[in-house]
């Protein structure tokens, strides 16, 4: 399976010549021009590789490299260099630099050392990426500019939503995300802030409290820093916060600036998220609808977890564990986040069965369905909770339901219990 590859260098022109050269033979390349910013890339994205320029300014090749390898000890770290003196090569091999090159690269060489450590995409990979891209699948979308690196995009719900985030992001300099996922909606904003061209820049994150004194003051400080990222998250923690965002906040960043705060509402504000916002607001979608981005997350959070801890990541999960994965209850990505960890810490095996999961699930399936009928019973899932988030709260008969969804009379509903609804699209589960 092809791996990652992250390049940092402060030469922005440098970094992207890299990049292109890489993905010219099939790599998966991203690129970042500041070392902090690259700290904040390992922490969220599994790389299989570092390359990373020694002489930068506030911090240099060795420096990231030590906080680096305080997250991943045995991350492979290639440092090139054009001027590195004998107590700076001494200073880098104290950290265990995988391998020192200098510029200009030799070219076939460094494609050779690149090879030990990362694989390019096989040509099933680059068939399989190419007609997902032909499909409108996860690596290009017509409704945002590209595949986003944190928050997952695997699902059809998803992709949809990150779409309407674009449209409103482009609509307006205020955005409002309901994250009922507790973790997502920071995810999202640093992949807006990518996609509205600030790079690598940090992003700012401030509480709706301490903004809303002497707003124009705060406003102007954000404004005057152009280090930071011209996208800042606000946090807003429940129904009080999210009624102070009133016609004031809104109509001071309609001022042509340039900035685009993004208000991400925390769960307890959920009751006044509609009336506060309008359609500003978007609530990001359940995990519970999106098993495919569990599935992402999953993975994502193992591996990371057990680079951390120096240990070869879980190489399978069992066919049972994985239905028990992507049919829990999961109530936030960072619950994903935490039991992950806590899974690779504790388990210590190349194959996580059933048994070994399901002390760490809140919900472990105890009858798992038998392999044909796994796939309708995790859309019936999915369904259940779109249903109960979407059907107004009025409508709980049949009748009432089957109009409102705008049923064919081939699917008869027998009861008002939403979750006792049969899967309205069933042959999406023959396949």
């Amino acid at each position: 399976m092809a791996g990652r590859i992250l390049v940092l260098d402060d030469e922005e022109n440098y970094a992207q010549m890299l990049q292109e050269l890489l993905s010219q033979y099939n790599y998966c390349v991203d690129i970042s021009t500041r070392p902090e910013r690259a700290i904040d890339q390992l922490e969220g994205i599994p790389y299989d590789l570092v390359i990373s320029d020694y002489k930068m300014p506030v911090m240099d090749g060795s420096d990231f490299l030590k906080r680096a390898r305080e997250l991943y000890p045995n991350l492979p770290f290639i440092l090139v260099s054009g001027l590195m003196n004998t107590p700076e090569l001494v200073k880098v091999a104290n950290l265990s630099v995988t391998l020192v090159m200098e510029k200009p690269l030799d070219m076939a060489t460094f494609l050779k050392q690149v090879a030990r450590f990362s694989s390019p995409m096989t040509d099933e990979e680059k068939k399989q990426l190419s007609d997902k891209s032909a499909q409108g699948g996860i690596t290009r979308s017509p409704s945002f500019p590209q595949p986003p690196l944190y928050f997952s995009a695997h699902s059809s719900v998803s992709k949809s939503f990150l779409g309407d985030v674009w449209t409103a992001s482009e609509a307006g300099a205020c955005l409002y995300l309901l994250d009922t996922t507790e973790g997502e909606g920071e995810l999202i904003v640093k992949d807006l802030s990518q996609w509205k061209g600030n790079s690598d820049k940090p992003i700012q994150t401030i509480d709706l409290a301490d903004l809303v004194e002497d707003f124009e003051l705060k406003l102007d400080a954000i404004l005057a820093d152009e280090e930071m990222s011209r996208v800042v998250c606000i946090k807003v923690w429940g129904q009080e916060d999210l009624l102070a965002v009133d016609e004031f906040i809104r109509d001071n960043l309609l001022r042509g600036d340039g900035l685009c705060l993004v208000f991400v509402v925390s769960d307890d504000g959920a009751d006044d998220f509609v009336t506060a916002t309008g359609s500003a607001g978007l609530s990001i979608p359940p995990l519970a609808q999106r098993p495919s981005d569990v599935a992402e997350y999953v993975s994502r959070c193992m591996r990371l977890a057990s680079e951390r801890i120096g240990k070869a990541p879980v190489s399978a999960f069992s066919e049972e564990a994985v239905y028990a994965l992507l049919s829990n209850s999961w109530k936030s990505y960072s619950e994903i986040q935490a039991t992950m960890t806590r899974l690779s810490t504790e388990v210590d095996a190349e194959i996580i069965t059933l048994a070994m999961l399901t002390p760490y699930l809140a919900s472990a399936a105890q009858n798992i369905p038998m392999p044909e009928d796994r796939i309708s019973s995790l859309l019936k899932q999915a369904q259940t909770s779109y249903l109960n988030q979407m059907v107004p709260a009025g409508a709980r008969s049949p009748a009432e339901i089957s109009e409102y969804l705008e049923l064919d009379d081939s699917t008869t509903l027998q009861s008002g219990d939403l979750n006792e609804i049969p899967l309205i699209k069933p042959a999406l589960a023959k396949f």
